[in-house]
């Protein structure tokens, strides 16, 4: 799976461009510590392209999985993550096809970029179960300073994640400390992804299952 960071933007090529708090699932297995997930919740991902296009997808966080749904070329895909103690498996639904894509992914060793981003886009650059804190040979965050988003002070932060074979994912990071939320991502290139709207409350556990049509690829 390596080079297929299908997340890394949530409304452009799912597999080739879009939190590792899961890195640290090794160390709190026995007790299958809901850090990563004690907050359930949805937020709208609002995306605008460098040439000023824009798209909107969103984000479910449940109980120890996570549904990301995105566009590429106005076709919707949706990406499912499963967390466990020692891997994380990750499903990847073609609406068109009604087709879906696994990859496993082992946590004992290096951790995938997808399964690093999700945790940098979910927790605090400063959280301990952020990549930062829980995975620092493959990611680093340093603070900026400060910016105000909609009204509302947040801490910038600059982050790259690495994938342990020379390649790496940089981007900008605002955080609002006040709601302990990411509020937006912004890519060298231009790309910025917005996270509005988000309404913390229980996740329905059908959200993180592949519909009955769809068959493996």
């Amino acid at each position: 799976m390596a080079g297929c960071v299908g997340v890394r933007r949530p409304s452009t090529s799912v597999c080739g461009i879009l939190v590792g708090i899961v890195a640290t699932f090794g160390a709190f297995a026995p007790a299958q510590d809901a850090t990563w997930f004690e907050r359930p919740f949805s937020v709208v991902l609002e995306s605008t392209l460098p040439d000023g296009r824009t798209s909107s997808g969103a984000l479910h966080v449940g109980d120890f999985a996570m549904r990301l749904e995105t566009v590429e070329d106005e076709i919707p895909f949706v990406v499912l993550y499963e967390f466990s103690a020692t891997r994380v498996i990750m499903r990847m639904l073609d609406a068109v096809s009604t087709t879906v894509l696994r990859f496993d992914f082992d946590l004992g060793d290096v951790v995938e970029l997808d399964v690093l981003l999700m945790g940098a886009i979910t927790l605090a650059p400063e959280h301990s179960a952020h990549p930062c804190q829980a995975n620092p040979d493959q990611a680093d965050c340093t603070f900026e300073g400060f910016d105000e988003i909609d009204a509302t002070v947040t801490e910038r932060w600059s982050v790259v994640l690495h994938d342990g074979f020379g390649f790496e994912e940089r981007f900008t990071l605002w955080h609002d400390g006040d709601r302990d939320v990411v509020r937006r991502l912004s890519y060298p290139d231009g790309y910025v992804i917005d996270f509005v709207r988000y309404e913390f409350a229980p996740q329905s556990p059908m959200l993180f299952d592949v519909p009955d049509a769809y068959e493996a690829r």
